[in-house]
């Protein structure tokens, strides 16, 4: 019984697993350096850091890891600053599919929190998020935020 659960858990779970490069065996900022994330991401580089241009610079971290700084121009958290600073986490894990997503797992050093996103790339070289989920909720699926239904954003890497 418990072999026939662990096998239709597997069969469940095979397209979210799909086949990833060899990058799952290597540290996250490898990955990252790899996939072309490391730097500062926004969706408008020309304009400064504000409401709907959150700035995200990814560097890497001597212990593999890679640090994760958002800055949306008020000098606080995006998210609820008055309950905890959600503004800089690490990534923990990092894979790159078959197909090309970065999928990482990033914790934040101040809260007990836990989040997963999965990137896409244009052919153009910008990035957006196909999934994002925090403590298990989605916050976007297939590319589309929850809550509005709209298309996430396409942000690029800024010089």
């Amino acid at each position: 019984m418990i072999a026939r659960a662990g096998v239709l858990a597997l069969a469940c779970l095979g397209p979210w697993l799909a086949p990833l490069t060899a990058s799952a065996q290597q540290p996250p900022a490898a990955v990252a350096a790899e996939w072309g994330l490391l730097g500062r991401w926004a969706p408008t580089c020309a304009r400064p850091p504000g409401p709907g241009n959150t700035h995200t610079t990814y560097a890497a971290l001597p212990n593999g890891r890679v640090s994760v700084t958002d800055d949306d121009g008020s000098g606080k958290s995006t998210k609820k600053p008055e309950l905890f600073d959600t503004t800089k986490s690490e990534i923990f894990t990092a894979s790159i599919r078959a197909d090309g997503v970065l999928m990482i797992s990033e914790s934040f050093a101040t809260i007990r929190m836990s989040r997963d996103i999965w990137f896409m790339k244009g052919r153009d070289g910008r990035r957006r998020v196909l999934l994002s989920r925090t403590n298990g909720r989605h916050w976007a699926a297939e590319g589309k935020v929850i809550d509005t239904g709209r298309e996430t954003l396409w942000e690029s890497r800024c010089p």
